[in-house]
């Protein structure tokens, strides 16, 4: 990650951004056409995104890990406004290994994501950007547990 006018992150800080990531962020392996291409294959995409009300918290993420980049805001649902800091590719994977020993809730996800990109950068781009079937296959398999974490039917009940 780049380095920042606030100095250093420490221990205290990646357990502060993992808890409010567990909460609050999303990793999710997109899939989009490509429509630059004659065939118009599928392309997956790493991404990971914090969303919030809380203005100072995003900017937070910005500050440290992206302080270069624009910071987004939007309505949501013309109801009020929200923030959202976000990383794709590569850059979503060196974050979420940084991330991922102080996560809680996303912990297994965000392993899930790591292995996707570390395939993707491997396997992928050593093809000079043809991709076969057994690739595209794979990374669809990828795509599909990762849908599968996004549920929203998670039981946090407890049986002790």
């Amino acid at each position: 990650m780049q380095k920042t006018t606030r100095g250093k992150l420490n221990k205290n800080l990646l357990n502060y951004f993992a808890g409010f990531f567990d909460g609050e962020g999303t990793i999710v392996i997109s899939k989009y056409k490509n429509y630059r291409s004659k065939s118009q294959n599928e392309l997956y995409v790493l991404c990971v995104r914090v969303t919030g009300k809380d203005k100072e918290i995003i900017k937070m993420f910005y500050d440290y890990f992206t302080p270069d980049n624009k910071f987004l805001t939007y309505k949501y649902r013309e109801k009020f406004e929200a923030y959202q800091w976000g990383l794709a590719g590569p850059k979503a994977m060196e974050w979420l290994k940084m991330i991922k020993p102080y996560l809680v809730l996303k912990k297994e996800r965000a392993e899930h994501a790591i292995k996707f990109q570390e395939y993707k950068s491997k396997k992928c781009s050593k093809l000079g950007g043809h991709i076969t079937d057994e690739h595209r296959n794979k990374q669809n398999e990828f795509y599909l547990k990762a849908k599968e974490f996004n549920k929203k039917n998670i039981d946090c009940s407890r049986n002790d």
